[in-house]
């Protein structure tokens, strides 16, 4: 696969999460799984994070202000924040994809379970289930 990009990702079973405070808002668990990929990663920094979709300014500086002070503590791990539309933001769509790749190997009852992950895999630096 061509391309100059590399993924990270957790597969999360959305079950075993027994924070309650986590899982009633869509977005806290957002936030909690990103700040857990950047911060099992401290190769990374000063990270551009482009979130898919429109919102409040209310939301867009707590969502900044959440980051930073929960990764910023030692070194500056995140950037700049970006919302963007996932319909005309090519690296949103490509994340989609992989997301889907990836979740789709839970589904082992499917035959092509694993090929779109295989295309995937090469680029690949850290995947791991919580």
């Amino acid at each position: 696969m061509k391309g100059n990009f590399t993924v990270r990702a957790v597969l999360v079973d959305k079950e075993r999460i027994v924070d309650n405070q986590i899982m009633q808002y869509k977005t806290s668990f957002y936030n909690y799984i990103i700040k857990e990929v950047l911060a099992r990663n401290p190769d990374i920094e000063n990270a551009y994070i482009h979130l898919d979709g429109k919102a409040e300014n209310a939301y867009k500086q707590s969502v900044r202000t959440y980051f930073r002070q929960q990764l910023n503590v030692t070194k500056k791990t995140v950037g700049k924040f970006r919302f963007v539309d996932s319909k005309t933001d090519n690296m949103i769509q490509l994340a989609d994809m992989v997301a889907g790749a990836i979740r789709r190997t839970t589904e082992t009852d499917k035959s092509d379970c694993n090929r779109y992950y295989n295309i995937i895999k090469p680029k690949i630096v850290d995947l791991w289930r919580k």
